[in-house]
Parts: structure tokens; C-alpha cells; sequence
């Protein structure tokens, strides 16, 4: 069984990713850490093994590696970590929102995330 190197946060921040030359898609980021990332693949353009680059927000390309695949959710490993800045500007220029329906705040509840300018 493989562990995570790197803690993820249940974060949720808007990307994208692209194969090679064009093809790519839109997907909503979540469990960032400075490792790695996973999204929803509605496209199924992915496998295991497939290099692409990630965008989060604006920022990237980072290029990374899929490690898994289930169904439509891909897990991605980067090339090169995040750097740690970098992570916590990502935490930073987002608000965190619980979703509605989660009226008891559980910590593990995925966290949607309204982008807001920073400077």
C-alpha cells in the first residue's frame, strides 16, 4: 500500500489540465497538498501513467503524472512539489465555504471555495 508524502487539505479550487498539445478540460481541484491533486475527470481522456500539466486558478502549468484512476476521479502526482508560497497563497486568495447541506461543520467535509483578488 503507498502512502501520501505530503498532508492534503480538503480545498477546493477551480483548474484545469491539458494533455500534450490542446486537449484538455476544466475540473475542479480538491485534496490539494504541495505533492499532488485530485478532479473529477469528466472527459475520461485520462490513465494511469498519463503526463499532463495542471493548472490551478491561474497559476501553472504544473506538470505531473495521473497515479490513479476510479471511475471519473483522477489523482495526480506533481513533478515537482509545490512550494510551500505557493500552497498557502492558493489557501489564502480563496474564501473556504462548508457546503450548505453540512450544518454541523464536519472537519472532513470538502470545502468549496469562492476565488477573492489578492494582491
Amino acid at each position: 500500500m503507498m502512502t501520501r508524502q505530503t498532508n492534503r487539505k480538503p480545498l477546493t479550487l477551480p483548474g484545469r489540465y491539458h494533455l500534450g498539445k490542446g486537449r484538455g478540460a476544466e475540473v475542479t481541484l480538491s485534496n490539494i497538498s504541495r505533492g499532488g491533486c485530485r478532479f473529477v475527470d469528466e472527459e475520461g481522456h485520462l490513465a494511469a501513467g498519463t503526463r499532463i500539466h495542471v493548472y490551478i486558478d491561474e497559476a501553472g502549468p504544473f506538470p505531473a503524472q495521473v497515479r490513479w484512476v476510479r471511475e471519473d476521479h483522477a489523482g495526480v502526482t506533481f513533478a515537482t512539489p509545490l512550494d510551500k508560497t505557493q500552497l498557502a497563497h492558493f489557501r489564502n486568495c480563496h474564501i473556504a465555504l462548508r457546503p450548505q447541506n453540512d450544518s454541523a461543520g464536519a472537519p472532513d467535509a470538502p470545502i468549496e471555495v469562492m476565488p477573492r483578488r489578492c494582491c
